[in-house]
């Protein structure tokens, strides 16, 4: 009875962003070039816009990914790294009392960090399943293709073993609308809604023809050409006209699935986008709280500095010592770290024992019990945790006044 080994929160955050700088710039190296961080993504947006500006259909997919890798760099690049017993505590907790006017959310854009084998997200028939390694929360823009929404939440499935490079991964996505939730009453009845209408197996609906995303080598094996190589195509030479041309071509695409297998896959998914959802806002409130845990991660902050350290006048150096200071730094993180709640990773949990699912509600505070404040009722589990008792010593976490 809760003897199973137990992860913490000391494994390496799995940071979408960091990742895919790292795997860019170590591409571009063997060519030669070298870009900043910054002039990645903006390449990225400038061949976006310009194929909206072109009449191209551009998927809401890809869209929402760029905004979210655009947005997240321009405020900081903030991550909250979640240990496995607070994304699970997360999960418990529904939002049926939980309104927009409610969030505040810390940053414009940020990442929050996810255990392995916590979320299984489909990325089609080819790659199948993918590992989700984080979730991207967004104050919504309405960028042109983007969907409507006052909070995009997209949790990104980092490539497996039938992907062709790193940027053949998986996402799922969800917009979160003010006026939808003010009318159903919650964000909880408000998602329960939005799930009825849209269907939350097929994030990959909006996707194009493989015939035309990808081209095959000699030996048969698919080399991608999605949007996330474009930049180093337009690098080595090729115009922006020639790009969109080749990408003029394509279909739109919905995969074959039999009536069976999308039962299946809408039961999974759907569950996903609710966990997703839960693990966002409920960090957003949580974040709001007055008896947040956060700390920073001092080994990243370490990592940090030392990447400043060694990209500093990287102008004035040698050809040998920028290219040596170059591989050494790319291999670093550029963003800061908040550990959320280490404490609560010390606490048992069962997979055999039944949850007492967690909710907020208004609690009496101040003088004469005058004030309210949205206050999280934590979950537990039934003969294991005591109902009564926190890990942390107090159940009952209230949000802060304005």
């Amino acid at each position: 009875m809760g003897n199973e080994k137990r992860k913490t929160q000391n494994e390496k955050p799995r940071i979408h962003f960091d990742q895919w700088v790292e795997h860019e710039q170590t591409s571009m190296r063997s060519h030669g070039i070298y870009l900043e961080p910054q002039q990645m993504v903006y390449a990225l947006i400038d061949t976006m816009e310009a194929e909206i500006k072109s009449g191209m259909q551009v998927e809401p997919i890809t869209v929402i990914t760029l905004q979210n890798m655009l947005t997240y760099w321009s405020c900081g690049r903030q991550t909250f790294n979640l240990g496995p017993n607070l994304v699970e505590m997360f999960r418990q907790t529904d939002l049926s009392n939980v309104m927009k006017t409610d969030l505040r959310l810390p940053y414009n854009c940020f990442f929050i960090t996810l255990p392995r084998n916590t979320i299984k997200i489909w990325g089609g028939n080819r790659t199948k399943w993918h590992d989700g390694q984080g979730i991207y929360v967004r104050q919504g823009s309405m960028f042109p293709g983007e969907p409507p929404g006052d909070i995009k939440i997209a949790v990104m499935g980092e490539p497996n073993e039938n992907s062709t490079d790193f940027n053949d991964n998986a996402v799922t996505w969800v917009c979160l609308d003010s006026l939808e939730i003010e009318s159903h009453g919650s964000i909880e009845k408000a998602l329960e809604a939005q799930l009825q209408r849209t269907p939350a197996y097929a994030p990959w609906r909006d996707s194009f023809d493989f015939e035309s995303m990808h081209q095959y080598s000699a030996d048969g094996s698919v080399a991608t050409k999605n949007k996330m190589n474009v930049m180093r195509d337009l690098i080595k030479g090729e115009t922006l006209d020639e790009r969109l041309k080749q990408w003029g071509n394509r279909t739109p695409h919905t995969e074959q699935n039999t009536p069976e297998q999308i039962a299946e896959l809408e039961v999974s998914q759907k569950q996903v986008i609710i966990d997703i959802v839960r693990i966002a806002v409920n960090l957003i409130l949580y974040l709001d709280s007055k008896k947040r845990e956060v700390k920073i991660d001092s080994v990243t902050e370490k990592r940090l500095s030392k990447r400043a350290f060694l990209s500093e006048g990287l102008d004035k150096m040698s050809p040998s010592k920028k290219e040596k200071a170059i591989s050494k730094f790319t291999k670093l993180p550029l963003s800061k770290v908040f550990n959320v709640a280490p404490s609560m990773e010390s606490v048992r949990i069962s997979k055999s024992h039944h949850w007492v699912r967690g909710h907020w509600r208004m609690q009496a505070v101040g003088k004469k019990w005058s004030e309210r404040r949205k206050t999280w009722i934590m979950p537990y589990q039934k003969g294991l945790s005591d109902p009564q008792a926190n890990p942390q010593g107090a159940r009952i976490y209230l949000a802060e006044d304005e």
